[in-house]
C-alpha cells in the first residue's frame, strides 16, 4: 500500500519564516516611530508567489499579529497617535498585499459573462425579431 500526502513544501515557508523573525527582531530594537513593520508586507508578497490562498491569509495574520507585538515590545518613540496610525497603515498594506494576489488569482466572473454575450449575441443574429431587438425598438418609439 503506497502512502500518497500533499504537503505544502516547508522550504520557502521556513525562509519566510527566518525573514519575518529577522524584522520583528530588528522591529523590537529600533525606537517606535520607525516603520520598521512595513517590511513585513515583503513576506506577504513572497508567500503570495506560491499561489496558495490559505497561506497568504496566514501569513498575513501572523505579520499582523508581529506588528502589534513589536508594538507592546519596542522602547518609547515618537508621539503615540503618530505611532498608532504608522501601525495601522502597516497592517492595512499586509492585507492589501495579501489579498490582492488572491482577488488576481480567482476564476474571473467577467469571462463567464463575456461567452453569454457572445452566445446572445449570436442568436439575436440568427434571430432577427428576438426580444432583445423588440426591446430596442421598443425604446424608439
Amino acid at each position: 500500500m503506497i502512502w500518497n500526502v500533499n504537503l505544502p513544501s516547508t522550504g520557502p515557508h521556513l525562509f519566510l519564516a527566518l525573514g519575518a523573525t529577522i524584522i520583528f527582531v530588528v522591529d523590537c530594537h529600533v525606537p517606535l516611530g520607525i516603520a520598521m513593520a512595513v517590511p513585513y508586507i515583503t513576506i506577504v508578497l513572497l508567500v503570495a508567489t506560491t499561489k496558495d490562498p490559505l497561506s497568504a491569509v496566514m501569513w498575513a495574520i501572523a505579520c499582523t499579529l508581529l506588528t502589534l507585538l513589536g508594538y507592546y515590545l519596542s522602547g518609547s518613540g515618537s508621539e503615540t497617535w503618530f505611532v498608532a496610525f504608522n501601525r495601522v497603515i502597516t497592517i492595512y498594506a499586509i492585507w492589501v498585499a495579501a489579498i490582492i494576489p488572491i482577488y488576481i488569482s480567482l476564476p474571473s466572473s467577467q469571462a463567464s459573462l463575456d461567452v453569454d454575450d457572445d452566445v446572445t449575441e449570436e442568436s439575436a443574429r440568427s434571430r432577427p425579431h428576438s426580444h432583445r431587438n423588440r426591446t430596442i425598438d421598443t425604446f424608439k418609439n
